[in-house]
């Protein structure tokens, strides 16, 4: 069981304390042992406090052992708890590591802070409190999406497990490997749904082709090995249901269907040994989440109808485990547990379609859940009830069930669930269709509230962002709290439909534009725009497309007079497939949209816009004009030339505006953060890169390798002007979004906010040097001369477009302004 070694260690620090002190450690032994019983009764917040004070007479009698075996306890009743980041912490000092080094997943760790930690716990004697120390750590690293760094500690672990030939143990941390392994699998998934483009597909669909197989046997040999691993076989159906989710999203996929073959005839016999298992050998707390597990897992088989006989119909035994589950939680008096089993059984009713025994369920679970303050379940049964007030017609019950919902969300974003890390690797179909119900049933209303959608949607946004960063919460700034900003056009996305809304003095106009031919325009126009041949593709053909979505998007909103002045900026809202397209090239027959006004987008506003003193500028330039090693990396794009005019566009930019560089084999990720750290408050980098909805394929090449989203945060937040946020400008003159990934802008906001910048300038795909470093001259020379930077870049795509030979939008209308518009 998963709390025997604490036992077992707590009750050693009773036997073997000296005489001197035998009484003041007795008593903290007796705490430890207390808290012990406190946690396996399902009480974590006591145990929590039990071992806190069992650690202050260890801390107070010197005793080592004494104080690492509390930390190492309070770690778990934390994981109990789902405080997973205080829990790493408390085991980082455990082991006498900085909490900082391996534990963050804001500002990720870098390899070098990695192994130096690891070389650190290394040094430490074999020891039965270390081994726990390190299982619980590999647990709690996973369980954050540290994953690697996970890997990496339970590999230590497993090492010293076989050097003390403890073999229940090493069984132990071997499932812990492979639910490390099966988590990379469900990232994987995740990261599949998210793009378009068949060859990163295929990447995805690799990651369980080479580790599935081991995965799995893991998971069914440890099944057999003892009543200690029930958990195994919960963790093969959860697997085997992942990857039966992901061949189904694919059909014609030969690989995810071989897959899903090949776990099939496992299913039956896991299953059914799963069913009449014996899990009162669990402790109580483990025993009744076990069940409750198992009851989901078998209405998730049921649902899909898949080819399996029990003993009983599967949802009368979902039912029987929940309803044993839910008495062994009022037993132990754990209401946190009970509103997980009660919610459970709400979900079962409403599969069975008793729909007033589900809403009762509902109700009592996010009682339960508020008054445990259980934050991460209560927001999924008030979705529920939400879901089925909307379908009942009860309308303002259903808008306070789902904003009570995005309440309990707020609490929630940046931790994981303690029975189930879904929100880590589901963000698609656990967390984002709250918002989008929500936003549509607002609008269904006569009257609606179109402020409240507007806010609603740029949390979205950011909780988008706050997904692919593997952050906690972010703080952001509405743009309807932004006083005097520019003309703000939201274009929301809903299922049926594109919904675009504008400020009208004090009130707010709508329009509404058919989704499936926005979507079809928008995808046509960014094929082409994606397109090696961009450049040679016919004018008129891009017309076409251009001028369809200027009509749809922003035709009535120019009908009801509700557009600017010319030359005035506008602050675009979009998110999807619509943040790929750089809107000044949308058409309205006459001219593009950047020829009448300057134009910023918004990917998450985290800072509020500011001016720019041109005179307290100061810039550092980054680039490579050579043939560099970086280029030879695997993750790079094999068709990536040298940017031999990068020298030029540097000396452009400094004929402007006071500025340092960092050239070729001088752009070093070690250069680039010692430079950093002279308070630049600006940086431009002119270099190959790629955003993406994959942080693993959103990098900047330096020199000497490709930068990941991870190293390139870490190093531009070691400078203390990017540290407090005060980055004011970030340019990225050379990138581009990556082929058929529609979210693809993540990346571009993921970079935004690693650097701390105030606003962005970036490109959409790759332009010819030539023209990129004029454009880049000109908006720094208009940036000096006191234009505003949305004003700075329009002025320099027009000396582009006013050209013949870079009229096209090849040249200019990928580089696109993000975040604050002054």
């Amino acid at each position: 069981m998963r709390y025997s070694l604490a036992i077992l260690l707590s009750t050693t620090m009773v036997l073997t304390g000296l005489p001197v002190w035998a009484d003041a450690i007795e008593d903290a032994g007796q705490y430890a042992a207390k808290g012990q019983s406190l946690l396996e009764q399902g009480n974590p917040s006591a145990a929590l406090e039990t071992w806190r004070k069992a650690l202050q007479i260890y801390k107070k009698e010197k005793s080592e052992t004494g104080e690492k075996n509390a930390l190492v306890n309070m770690s778990v009743a934390h994981q109990a708890k789902g405080q997973y980041p205080s829990a790493c912490w408390v085991l980082m000092d455990a082991l006498e590591v900085d909490r900082s080094a391996i534990c963050r997943n804001v500002n990720r760790p870098t390899p070098e802070e990695v192994d130096n930690a690891l070389n650190i716990i290394k040094k430490q004697p074999d020891t039965s409190l270390t081994l726990k120390a390190l299982q619980e750590l590999g647990i709690t690293l996973r369980v954050i999406g540290n994953l690697d760094e996970s890997v990496s500690v339970l590999e230590l672990a497993l090492a010293s497990a076989q050097r003390q030939n403890l073999g229940l143990e090493q069984n132990a941390i071997r499932m812990s490997l492979a639910n490390v392994q099966a988590d990379m699998i469900r990232q994987a998934q995740n990261r599949f749904s998210l793009s378009d483009n068949p060859l990163t597909k295929a990447q995805f669909v690799a990651v369980p082709t080479s580790t599935l197989p081991e995965v799995s046997q893991t998971y069914l040999d440890l099944a057999e090995q003892g009543p200690e691993f029930l958990q195994a076989r919960l963790n093969w159906l959860k697997l085997f249901l992942a990857i039966h989710q992901w061949a189904n999203q694919d059909p014609t996929n030969p690989k995810l269907s071989a897959l899903r073959a090949s776990l099939l005839p496992h299913l039956a016999s896991t299953l059914n040994k799963a069913v009449v298992a014996d899990y009162t050998i669990e402790s109580p707390i483990e025993s009744i989440y076990s069940r409750i597990k198992l009851a989901k897992y078998l209405l998730e088989i049921q649902q899909n109808d898949l080819p399996v006989s029990t003993e009983k119909h599967p949802l009368i035994h979902a039912f029987e485990l929940v309803n044993s589950a839910r008495n062994d939680a009022l037993n132990i008096k754990n209401k946190r547990a009970e509103s997980f089993a009660i919610g459970v059984l709400g979900k079962l009713y409403k599969t069975s379609q008793q729909i007033e025994q589900a809403q009762e369920a509902f109700e009592a679970a996010r009682v339960l859940a508020a008054t445990s303050e259980s934050s991460d379940s209560a927001y999924e049964w008030e979705w529920e009830l939400a879901q089925l007030y909307r379908e009942k017609g009860q309308t303002q019950e259903a808008i306070s069930a789902y904003e009570r919902s995005f309440k309990h969300l707020d609490q929630v974003r940046g931790d994981l669930l303690p029975i189930d890390s879904e929100l880590l690797f589901r963000f698609s179909d656990k967390v984002k269709p709250v918002y989008q119900q929500y936003i549509s049933l607002l609008l269904e209303s006569d009257s609606p509230d179109l402020e409240k959608v507007v806010l609603t949607n740029e949390q979205l946004q950011v909780a988008q962002i706050e997904n692919f960063l593997h952050c906690g919460k972010l703080i952001f700034v509405s743009t309807t709290k932004i006083e005097d900003a520019p003309t703000t056009i939201h274009i929301l996305e809903l299922e049926d439909r594109f919904e675009i809304l504008v400020p009208n003095n004090e009130t707010w106009a709508r329009f509404s534009a058919d989704g499936e031919r926005v979507r079809g325009l928008a995808r046509k126009l960014l094929i082409e725009l994606q397109d090696q041949g961009f450049s040679d593709t016919d004018d008129n053909y891009l017309l076409a497309e251009s001028q369809s979505l200027y009509q749809l998007l922003l035709g009535p909103i120019e009908q009801q007079g509700l557009l600017p002045d010319q030359e005035d900026t506008i602050v675009f809202v979009t998110d999807g497939l619509l943040s790929n397209i750089p809107l000044s090239i949308l058409h309205d027959g006459k001219e593009y949209l950047i020829e009448r006004y300057s134009i910023a987008t918004n990917l998450g506003r985290l800072q509020a816009p500011k001016a720019t003193n041109p005179e307290r500028l100061k810039l550092l330039i980054a680039g490579i004009s050579k043939a560099s090693p970086s280029l030879s990396a695997p993750q790079v794009p094999q068709d990536l030339e040298v940017l031999t005019e990068t020298e030029e566009e540097a000396n452009l930019i400094s004929s402007s505006i006071r500025a340092s560089t960092l050239l070729n084999k001088n752009f070093t990720a070690d250069n680039l953060q010692r430079k950093l750290n002279d308070d630049y408050n600006a940086l431009h980098i002119s270099t190959h890169g790629q955003f993406s909805s994959d942080p693993n394929q959103t990098f900047l090449l330096a020199w000497d390798k490709p930068l990941p989203l991870q190293e390139l945060d870490s190093i531009l937040r070691q400078g203390t002007q990017v540290a407090a946020n005060n980055l004011e400008l970030l340019f990225l003159s050379a990138c581009q979004t990556a082929k058929g990934d529609p979210l693809s802008s993540l990346g571009i906001a993921g970079v935004s906010i690693q650097a701390g910048a105030r606003s962005t300038v970036a490109s959409l795909w790759l332009v010819d040097a030539q023209s990129t470093a004029q454009l880049a001259g000109s908006f720094y020379e208009s940036l000096a001369n006191g234009k505003t930077k949305a004003e700075a870049l329009r002025k320099a795509q027009l000396a582009l477009l006013d050209k013949p030979a870079t009229r096209h939008p090849y040249y200019w209308a990928s580089f696109f302004l993000s975040g604050s518009w002054l």
